[in-house]
């Protein structure tokens, strides 16, 4: 694996809490590298595979927007069921 993947990989694990960060970059690194493999096994050079298998990967910050858009609607539907049954409680007095 060359720099793009340093690079992806890096860039991935900033985000990821640092008790974490061993075994998540062990599993990513070996999962591209199974990738790149499989490609160039197949043919294709190592450095093609890899700018092919890092470009079909969501980038980290698009994967950490995913997620943050998905944590804020949970706590907007938790918030609204809260509100909500207040509501209701107060109409019952």
């Amino acid at each position: 694996m060359g720099e793009l993947t340093d690079r992806y990989v890096g860039a991935t694990l900033r985000s990821i809490p640092e008790k974490q960060r061993a075994d998540i970059e062990a599993e990513l690194r070996a999962s591209i590298g199974d990738e790149i493999d499989a490609r160039v096994e197949s043919g294709e050079d190592e450095e093609s595979a890899e700018q092919e298998v890092l470009t079909a990967l969501e980038m980290p910050r698009q994967v950490l927007e995913a997620d943050l858009i998905i944590v804020i609607l949970i706590v907007l539907a938790v918030t609204w069921d809260i509100v909500d049954g207040f509501r209701k409680a107060r109409k019952a007095r």
